[in-house]
């Protein structure tokens, strides 16, 4: 289902409020408890920190979106004996690829397991289907650089897709998978979507416009999920926005795509409303 109206999916992208040092020392206790002993670092018997100083700092770090550089310094306020930025990432750097991922996959199954013993996981859910980009300065031949739209001096950046529980004004990261400059949306869509699949049960999913295309599309339906996005004003969408520009809401059969392996079918929704697009959906839905 694609409106042309982006007020749905302006709510599921707003920036998580700043934590306190309170709530983040709580969350950090949460987490030695019940994820810490899945990861496992590598570390050398001798080193200066433990494994511990490191996931501390970089739940610190994440916890507040910032960068790995910045959180370093701050963290020193709240925690003594705190490893420096270098030496965080000089030991990451040394972790193979697919070692780290499969870190990240456990603890991200550790931390749902422990959420879906809570409301609203017990339920069907709605998801919402994210890109995010860390802009990058260094040389863009580096290990999964991309390029983008020119912001902040730079054109290049860092890319991942993620999927999250968005109920109650509240977000919850199920999966979050970096993208290649050669990675496809579709790609990884489907890793996100059959890996939700696997945890929670799935009510509706969000995506933004830039999913919009017939590949997503005839994806989203291959898999039975129920959708709502954003559409592309193109030419010919353009023209139905024209036609129906006296007309409160409309909804249409919109067939997608020129040729026969690149076309997708679906419900494409008109409306200026918010009462009368919460309406429709819960006809379509």
């Amino acid at each position: 289902m694609n409106p042309t109206n982006k007020s749905k999916t302006k709510e599921f992208n707003k920036s998580s409020p700043s934590l306190k040092s309170k709530e983040i020392k709580g969350i950090t206790k949460l987490l030695k408890k019940k994820v810490y002993h899945l990861i496992n670092l590598k570390m050398h018997h001798n080193s200066k920190y433990s494994e511990d100083d490191f996931l501390d700092l970089l739940t610190y770090v994440a916890m507040n979106h910032d960068f790995t550089n910045n959180g370093s310094k701050t963290f020193e306020l709240l925690k003594e004996n705190t490893p420096a930025s270098n030496t965080v990432i000089h030991h990451i750097k040394k972790l193979d690829s697919e070692y780290v991922e499969k870190l990240f996959m456990k603890t991200f199954d550790r931390l749902i397991k422990i959420a879906t013993n809570y409301k609203p996981f017990r339920e069907r859910v709605d998801l919402a289907i994210d890109i995010t980009e860390q802009m990058y300065y260094g040389d863009k031949n580096d290990y999964m650089v991309c390029e983008t739209k020119p912001k902040d001096g730079t054109s290049h950046c860092f890319r991942y897709i993620t999927i999250n529980v968005v109920e109650n004004g509240k977000r919850f990261t199920l999966l979050a998978l970096p993208m290649h400059k050669f990675t496809t949306k579709a790609k990884v869509v489907r890793k996100l979507i059959t890996y939700a699949k696997s945890k929670i049960k799935i009510r509706h999913v969000y995506l933004d416009r830039g999913f919009f295309n017939s590949e997503i599309i005839n994806l989203l339906k291959e898999l039975r999920i129920k959708f709502l996005m954003p559409a592309i004003r193109n030419v010919k969408i353009q023209r139905f926005m024209k036609e129906y520009e006296e007309i409160q809401s409309k909804i249409i059969d919109y067939d997608m795509g020129y040729r026969k392996y690149n076309r997708a079918e679906f419900k494409l929704v008109f409306v200026d409303d918010k009462q009368e697009l919460k309406e429709y959906l819960q006809q379509i839905f």
